[in-house]
């Protein structure tokens, strides 16, 4: 799915999801950094810990790959969320479209793998292709490309 192929509809729905997502993150860290702080009941006034202010500010200054692992990850479980958003688009959006594509590609292996039997060739474990040097799939890009010599 590429994002300049969609509909002016369906693109209007995907920055509505989007946008929802983004609204959840937002208020789960709201409600979170609410939970850090304190408030003066007599003036209604909430204050941060200088601790929290001081390691928040400096996260917010700090590039994404400078981060510490911790807070890397922190960031990813979020990303995940927005991951989560555009798989479930795309299933409701183009989900038979993908599927049939899917299983073209897969009938497409086997009988790329069939055809490799037929020569005596080395065939991808993964994809089925029939090119490769032993190290990478020609076909499927695979690093782990492992040759295996069938005999007719």
């Amino acid at each position: 799915m590429r994002i300049d192929t969609l509909t002016e509809s369906e693109r209007d729905d995907l920055v509505i999801a989007l946008a929802d997502v983004q609204h959840e993150i937002w208020a789960h860290w709201m409600r979170y950094m609410f939970t850090q702080g304190k408030t003066d009941f007599i003036t209604g006034d909430w204050t941060m810990p200088v601790a929290k202010a001081d390691r928040w500010k400096r996260q917010m200054d700090t590039p994404y790959a400078d981060l510490t692992s911790q807070e890397r990850k922190s960031d990813i479980e979020q990303a995940e969320k927005v991951i989560a958003v555009l798989r479930e688009w795309q299933q409701d959006y183009w989900g038979d479209a993908l599927q049939s594509h899917n299983e073209a590609l897969d009938t497409i292996g086997v009988l790329r793998g069939e055809i490799a039997q037929l020569r005596g060739m080395d065939i991808c474990q993964d994809c089925g292709g029939d090119g490769g040097m032993g190290v990478l799939c020609a076909t499927c890009s695979n690093s782990g490309y492992v040759a295996r010599k069938v005999q007719p």
